[in-house]
């Protein structure tokens, strides 16, 4: 994480993706020009320094063309090197993250913008589908300048393609599981995955499960084997994750498992812009809730990990909540600070003055009588 009072100048790799897209409000300052001269191809640096300082910098500002970029003199073969640099370190600038708008809102108040490994840490452990997760880490990697993490992100992507493939891979020696929605029990079995995934979209609600498993009796101990694998899908067979296990002589391997050197549970020292008391709500979960973690209470969190001698790693940076469900009772949980956000309208009534009353007295107003009151009303509304 890095704050931007001043630019600095990087060395920019020559083979960016050769993809033409210019984001707006991307060339601002001189600094911005250097920075995008000193990426042209050794036998054309100078020239096409000369022809881009000759573009006044607001009406590529308000162009987003190549066309401008051309009418001003700049030859093709330098316009598409300009090109190609904005596309790439400013593309990934500006990319949208998947995180709350409170967040959102708050880093940029404080003038911080996270690294392209924290932004890599951040997709990794997001909402999104898996599809859409790995298209953005490849963003990334097409565009660092961080080799380290270009070398991990490769590899996840490398293994998570290789998961996907054992995971859908039709074989009659496996059964597959499929459970519904948030329910514990199997619900189907099938020989077929394609089988699996068609029932599971037909008749659950939002979300389902797939589990792969081969029967005992096939398994050969001295051979590596594919053991069995889990996915889960949205409604509309959209994959969200998958896991696969091979076993070998006995011992079990995770396909994908995670490395704690690598960046998907790196420690991002979080900032909390939510105050004890706050009602929110998770990005992607229909539940409301209350922060139940003080200010007070998140920066002692922070010096004891700040002295501890293990290692924090992303999970460090969750909030304590308490959700408040459909049958009118709270119960806590710990989502990380990324995907919260606050709520200032709720549409079931009941539930609404139920979680004010709360956030209320948690703020030093209001009466205990109100609060037990609204919870009466709200679980008599529930039966």
């Amino acid at each position: 994480m890095k704050f931007m009072f001043k630019k600095k100048l990087k060395k920019i790799p020559y083979d960016l993706v050769s993809y033409i897209q210019i984001e707006t409000e991307a060339i601002k300052d001189i600094n911005d020009k250097q920075m995008i001269s000193s990426y042209c191809l050794h036998n054309s640096r100078s020239a096409a320094r000369n022809e881009f300082g000759n573009v006044p910098k607001d009406v590529i500002r308000s162009s987003g063309s190549d066309d401008f970029l051309r009418s001003w003199g700049v030859s093709e073969e330098n316009t598409d090197i300009i090109l190609n640099f904005l596309h790439g370190r400013w593309r990934i600038k500006y990319m949208k993250l998947p995180i709350s708008r409170d967040i959102k809102e708050y880093y940029e108040k404080q003038n911080i913008e996270f690294s392209d490994s924290e932004k890599a840490t951040i997709i990794w452990n997001s909402f999104w589908a898996l599809d859409e997760k790995l298209s953005a880490l490849k963003d990334i990697y097409d565009s660092t300048s961080d080799e380290v993490l270009k070398e991990q992100i490769q590899k996840r992507l490398e293994t998570e393609a290789e998961t996907k493939r054992e995971v859908m891979f039709c074989d009659n020696n496996y059964v597959h599981s499929v459970v519904l929605d948030e329910e514990r029990n199997v619900d189907s079995i099938f020989l077929s995955i394609d089988a699996a995934i068609l029932y599971g979209k037909e008749n659950c609600e939002k979300i389902f499960s797939v589990s792969k498993a081969i029967p005992e009796d096939k398994i050969e101990t001295d051979a590596r084997i594919l053991l069995g694998g889990h996915a889960s899908f949205k409604k509309d067979g959209t994959m969200i994750d998958c896991q696969c296990y091979y076993s070998k002589e006995m011992e079990i391997t995770l396909v994908n498992a995670i490395e704690p050197t690598g960046f998907e549970e790196a420690y991002i020292s979080g900032l909390n812009p939510f105050e004890y008391g706050d009602i929110v709500h998770i990005i992607g979960d229909s539940r409301p809730a209350i922060v139940v973690t003080s200010q007070e209470h998140w920066e002692k969190t922070k010096e004891r990990q700040r002295q501890s001698k293990f290692p924090p790693n992303y999970y460090c940076n969750s909030l304590t909540v308490e959700f408040l469900y459909p049958d009118g009772e709270f119960s806590h949980g710990h989502p990380d600070i990324w995907h919260i956000e606050k709520v200032t309208e709720w549409e079931d009534k009941k539930e609404w003055e139920l979680l004010q009353a709360v956030s209320t007295l948690m703020k030093g107003n209001g009466w205990m009588e109100e609060v037990m009151h609204k919870y009466h009303a709200n679980k008599w509304d529930k039966r």
